[in-house]
């Protein structure tokens, strides 16, 4: 989780390239969690705040399951372990880095 306060500022591009953001990063087979904290980086870099949440799942035979998504996305069947703020930026796109 430390990592995740030192993902860096989004570039200084128009935030409704969000779709192009999670498209490459599907397209890179990047995981739930890191997925779901970048976009939380870029989201508070263009004003909006959403917290990253991070839940189980049984799953039959297959044990537990985890998965990570931001408030306001479906989750399915997913109980909520942990939830992150977001970071506190400043400026906004291209700007500083957050201040925690």
């Amino acid at each position: 989780m430390d990592a995740i306060t030192r993902i860096r500022p989004s570039p200084g591009v128009d935030g409704r390239h969000r779709l192009t953001v999670a498209g490459v990063m599907r397209l890179m087979g990047a995981t739930c969690l890191v997925r779901s904290a970048m976009l939380q980086r870029w989201d508070a870099d263009h004003g909006r705040d959403r917290p990253l949440v991070i839940g189980v799942s049984r799953d039959g035979d297959a044990g537990v399951l985890a998965h990570a998504w931001l408030e306001g996305e479906r989750r399915g069947s997913f109980e909520e372990l942990l939830r992150r703020r977001p970071p506190r930026v400043t400026g906004g796109p291209g700007a500083g880095d957050a201040v925690s």
